[in-house]
């Protein structure tokens, strides 16, 4: 089998098939199916129990992330580490490591499309059984306690965290090879939010090394506890737009890295450039995100 692409024609016409192959191994691996299964079983909690504390609405986004986001890492870590069955699949693949792992990045649009359907399902069952005023998280534009802009950023954090966890899981297997890594970053990933995000709610919420803590994380929801009464209906201080920008970037710089694990040449300096562009981004809608 050959390692080289000669003509940019085929090596696009590699990509494609490559990307599409990954993209079914995606769908149909066992992990992201019970993870979909489970976030089904939301919809049913949605409509018997709608002011339920169950995120079973279309815009609570934590539930999203907990199953497609984290299981994401399991899938993108897997698919990578097992990517010559796929390549093996293929009449030819003339393809170097670069064409590759860009396929596998194309494959991790999957969880996306899956949480873009899954919250349009949870939509209709909102529609059909509406929560009433007392529901725990009604963080809603019309609560005048968060804008259109910010709200649309809090949402779009579910499928941007779907992207980032198998893109994730895709940097780990490119870079360490080591049994259980996609596990252990699925646990360390896990640990570090659920302290994040602790420590951005309730009474120390609004203190700046909170702000600073939560806001560096890949995710974050921006339904706030502020008065204690566990009702979550206060938007967190910063700017949702600044950490959706932040999150975007983290993509793309989880995108660069995957690259980079073997690129030479014109390609790596290119992808050199490219992440340091990202990164100042990202510094930048960071610092957005926690004063904004």
């Amino acid at each position: 089998m050959s390692t080289s692409v000669a003509e940019p024609a085929q090596r696009r016409q590699v990509l494609g098939a490559l990307a599409r192959l990954q993209a079914r191994r995606y769908a149909r691996h066992p992990v992201f199916v019970v993870a979909v299964l489970l976030v089904l079983l939301g919809i049913f909690q949605a409509v018997t129990a709608p002011d339920a504390d169950n995120g079973g609405e279309w815009d609570a986004t934590l539930s999203f992330v907990i199953w497609l986001g984290l299981s994401g890492v399991i899938v993108g870590y897997r698919l990578t580490v097992t990517e010559d069955k796929a390549i093996d699949l293929l009449p030819s693949a003339p393809t170097n490591q670069a064409v590759r792992t860009q396929a596998l990045f194309i494959a991790c649009l999957v969880p996306v499309l899956a949480t873009v359907a899954l919250m349009a399902l949870y939509g209709l069952a909102n529609l059909a059984v509406p929560e009433t005023s007392a529901a725990p998280f009604h963080l809603r534009p019309d609560t005048g306690e968060i804008g259109w802009p910010d709200y649309l950023a809090s949402v779009l954090e579910a499928p941007v965290s779907a992207f980032g966890g198998a893109a994730l899981g895709v940097v780990v297997a490119r870079w360490a090879r080591v049994t259980g890594a996609g596990v252990l970053a699925v646990i360390l990933l896990f640990l570090v939010e659920v302290i994040a995000l602790g420590a951005g709610e309730g009474a120390v919420g609004d203190a700046l090394w909170a702000r600073l803590l939560v806001n560096l994380m890949p995710y974050r929801y921006w339904a706030f506890q502020g008065a204690g009464d566990g009702v979550y209906t206060t938007m967190a201080p910063g700017s949702a737009v600044g950490h959706i920008v932040y999150a975007i970037a983290l993509c793309g710089l989880a995108v660069t890295a995957g690259i980079l694990k073997g690129a030479t040449g014109t390609l790596r300096t290119s992808w050199i450039r490219t992440g340091a562009i990202l990164f100042g981004i990202a510094a930048v809608s960071y610092l957005w995100a926690v004063f904004g």
